[in-house]
């Protein structure tokens, strides 16, 4: 039997606190939480489980699990989130980056393995999850990142100097509005694409604590996206790629719009669409 405030007993007290609140992740959670309370790893939770603890580690977990059961996300309590293997800060300020938003990463390495692809924009940085892991993986890339919100930069510039990925070029931007160049081989975009009357949005609150601005969008979630296709072949190469991320409802409806505005399907996943710009598109 565990020891009274123990890490193993207010574990197991926590995870049947989370549970009976309904969160699935409860024993997940309830051990990322106590790896922040502790600052260790679960490897390291898991091998000291009978460790007892302070009374102010005790009130700070406690306050976490309180927090959890008001459905604030684990990452940011903790203020990270991993993504491709790499953690990420994070705060309420911007999107807590997703494995979906991998499949983007996965597209992009398929396509630089086929053809060059030197100089990309990521419109809509948030984190700089998708920027930071593209220059990472493809060290030669030269990347300009954008948000329009100056708080989501300052957390991509943080996580840029944290994780050491060389030279990215960071600019306040509404879409394409302040970008200087005009011969982009491709844009990469998680824009809201969430539609507010989605009905299955009722089962995660979670999302109520993170930034609508960069959750929801209108038209049936197409809105920004649908701007952003429009303005595009201004600044991508002919020939050149726009990789979004989006929901798999929408995307007969993307590629439809983009082929109206000079662009061809190439490659769609359950998350993720790449079209490209046909060499004609710019003349037109």
């Amino acid at each position: 039997m565990a020891k009274e405030n123990s890490v193993r007993q207010l574990i197991d007290n926590s995870t049947q606190e989370l549970l009976s609140a309904g969160i699935p992740s409860a024993r997940l959670d309830s051990h990322l939480l106590m790896c922040h309370v502790l600052d260790c790893s679960r490897e390291q939770l898991l091998a000291h489980d009978e460790q007892i603890l302070t009374s102010d580690q005790i009130n700070s977990y406690r306050k976490l699990i309180s927090d959890r059961l008001n459905r604030i996300p684990v990452a940011y309590l903790v203020g990270y989130k991993s993504f491709y293997g790499r953690q990420f800060l994070v705060n309420s300020s911007t999107l807590i980056p997703r494995p979906e938003s991998e499949q983007l990463i996965n597209l992009l390495l398929s396509l630089a393995n086929q053809q060059p692809i030197t100089k990309i924009a990521d419109i809509g940085t948030g984190s700089g999850c998708l920027a930071i892991t593209a220059k990472l993986e493809l060290p030669h890339l030269s990347i300009t990142a954008s948000d329009i919100n100056p708080e989501c930069l300052s957390i991509a510039k943080q996580n840029h100097q944290i994780l050491k990925a060389g030279h990215i070029n960071f600019i306040e931007s509404n879409l394409w509005q302040a970008y200087p160049d005009h011969d982009y081989d491709l844009a990469i975009a998680n824009l809201p694409y969430v539609d507010q009357n989605w009905p299955e949005l009722a089962d995660y609150p979670e999302l109520n604590h993170e930034p609508p601005t960069a959750l929801y969008a209108k038209n049936n979630g197409l809105d920004l996206m649908f701007k952003l296709i429009e303005t595009s072949a201004k600044y991508i190469k002919p020939d050149g790629y726009l990789l979004l991320e989006l929901d798999r409802r929408q995307i007969s409806s993307v590629i439809e719009f983009a082929s109206t505005h000079g662009y061809l399907a190439v490659k769609a996943e359950p998350f993720a669409l790449l079209l490209q710009l046909k060499d004609t598109a710019k003349a037109e």
